[in-house]
């Protein structure tokens, strides 16, 4: 059954969204229901990870590959340098205007124990190429220049905990009406059930001690 559309024009759940499809310059149309599914997914991570990075793969499969083969092996790259499972988005698209149907994915990962999630999943996807599971890929970057003025460089990666706001704007283009396959599932999340909520510790701030605070001094001497 078809989706209806939802257009939003500048925010959604307390979120900034883009405004204009760079690729058209027309407004920006979203579908709600997979907005839901990437807040679920980021807020989430910042919930269970103790530094959790967001990468924006694309991806361009050999014919007859299933994308589950491609998914497994960066699962198993994550999984031998982390106790801490991957979580990810996967938006499948359709466009004739560029190599016909490829996946967008939202992938995250704890960088407390990866510590070079972007150079990981490159060089497990230059393998998926080598393997001939994968035409072409690309691990986009964020430009945090356009909408936030003072940070003025481009990332393979966003740590959520200090950029959550930032990345919902940026992965927000895998919720986009344009691409998307009607009809057929093109959108699902993993690794974002039965997990455990982190307590983080805050370091409580060092009392000062003036000069005419009535304490003895310690016999340091």
């Amino acid at each position: 059954m078809k989706m209806n559309k939802t257009v939003v024009s500048n925010e959604y759940g307390g979120y900034i969204l883009p405004k204009t499809d760079r690729n058209t310059n027309k407004p920006m149309e979203f579908y709600t229901t997979y907005l839901d599914r990437l807040i679920l997914l980021v807020e989430t991570a910042c919930l269970t990870m103790y530094k959790p990075h967001a990468l924006h793969l694309r991806l361009k499969l050999q014919e007859g590959i299933q994308l589950k083969l491609v998914i497994d092996r960066l699962n198993k790259a994550v999984g031998n340098k982390s106790k801490s499972k991957p979580m990810y988005m996967v938006k499948r698209e359709l466009d004739s205007t560029q190599d016909g149907e490829h996946y967008h994915i939202a992938y995250i990962v704890d960088q407390s124990q990866v510590k070079s999630p972007c150079y990981l999943l490159d060089k497990t996807l230059v393998r998926c190429v080598e393997n001939e599971l994968v035409l072409h890929y690309s691990i986009r970057k964020a430009n945090l220049n356009a909408v936030w003025q003072e940070d003025k460089h481009e990332v393979n990666s966003l740590p959520l905990l200090k950029y959550k706001e930032k990345a919902l704007y940026w992965l927000a283009y895998l919720c986009k009406v344009r691409s998307t396959i009607d009809a057929q599932k093109c959108c699902w999340l993993a690794g974002t059930n039965n997990r455990r909520v982190i307590k983080r510790q805050t370091l409580a701030p060092i009392p000062v001690i003036s000069a005419c605070d009535s304490v003895s001094a310690p016999d340091w001497f």
